[in-house]
């Protein structure tokens, strides 16, 4: 069985601002420390965009979102400022089109690498096809490398690549899965929003 993979990374220091975002969006959510700058968050709500566009507009702040289906599939945003500049896809379970961006264009994503990379080398990881290339086997891995060329640190970049909330939810009945999270993940918090009743 592969991985269901839900997250965002989000480029603030402030981890209170994104507790009043939960708030006011009614979304369950943990979210962790800041690392270099960028704030892991995992809402509830699987393969939901509309989150990740509101975090950036409410914080005017660059947020990715990346979410695998059954490690084969990805999808990844890019919104800045809570406009969505970059979509892509690599569904081969869905569609035959492979590696396709919707939204914006290579020149989009370049815009938010952070390192001088070729772009033969960004084609490849956007388009390489799974199975035929050992380094994106699974949609997590991709997911990872994307992560990783956008500035996000390894480290945490390997836990938004391979945590969801309901991993997360779960990990204190598994002490395995528990001891990975808090080495990737520094300090999760679950913000469950406040409801008027």
């Amino acid at each position: 069985m592969g991985s269901f993979v839900h997250s965002l990374a989000v480029k603030t220091k402030n981890k209170k601002d994104l507790q009043k975002v939960v708030d006011e969006t009614h979304e369950s959510a943990y979210v962790g420390d800041p690392v270099d700058d960028w704030v892991p968050v995992f809402p509830e709500n699987y393969g939901e965009s509309d989150f990740a566009q509101k975090v950036s507009e409410k914080l005017q702040k660059v947020t990715f979102l990346g979410y695998t289906h059954d490690s084969d599939d990805l999808y990844f945003q890019i919104y800045d400022k809570g406009k969505k500049v970059f979509e892509y896809d690599y569904a081969p379970t869905f569609s035959s089109d492979i590696g396709v961006i919707r939204t914006g264009n290579i020149d989009a994503f370049n815009k938010y690498v952070s390192y001088k990379k070729d772009e033969k080398d960004i084609k490849e990881i956007l388009t390489a096809e799974a199975g035929k290339n050992d380094k994106y086997t699974f949609a997590e891995e991709r997911y990872f490398y994307i992560l990783e060329i956008l500035g996000v640190p390894k480290h945490l970049a390997r836990g938004l690549s391979n945590f969801a909330y309901n991993y997360i939810n779960d990990a204190p009945s598994q002490k395995e899965l528990e001891e990975s999270i808090n080495k990737d993940l520094p300090n999760l918090t679950k913000y469950t929003p406040e409801i008027d009743s």
